[in-house]
């Protein structure tokens, strides 16, 4: 059973929020192709792998960042790339995901909507 942090109330499952979203993005470096990640010296392996005790020693000041966060850090830094395609470590086909720098929507000619999946209703625009 989930237990929210500090409520007395147990609940029988976690949280669920679905919400659709459509637009349209620009700029975005796809490191699920091998090509990329070869020029960027990085691997699939290493992009899907642990990062959990990595992030807990890197927060310590106990080891070093971890890669994906280097990689994405030194894409954001670049300037124009508005976010990273890359394969879902969770999913057991090739499912890409997108993170994109929502600060960058409007200076690429991008826009994100989030809506409602139950009415369609525009719950809000990005970009």
């Amino acid at each position: 059973m989930y237990r929210p942090a500090g409520s007395p109330v147990r609940l029988l499952f976690e949280p669920l929020v679905v919400m659709a979203v459509k637009g349209v993005l620009t700029n975005i470096l796809d490191i699920s192709l091998t090509a990329n990640q070869l020029a960027l010296g990085t691997t699939t392996s290493e992009l899907t792998g642990t990062w959990e005790l990595p992030q807990r020693r890197y927060l310590n000041g106990l080891g070093p960042m971890p890669p994906t966060q280097v990689l994405a850090q030194a894409a954001y830094a670049e300037g124009n790339i508005l976010g990273l395609a890359y394969l879902s470590a969770k999913s057991a086909t090739e499912d890409l995901s997108i993170v994109v720098f929502t600060d960058r929507l409007a200076k690429c000619s991008s826009f994100l909507e989030l809506q409602n999946s139950g009415t369609g209703t525009l719950q809000q625009r990005l970009g």
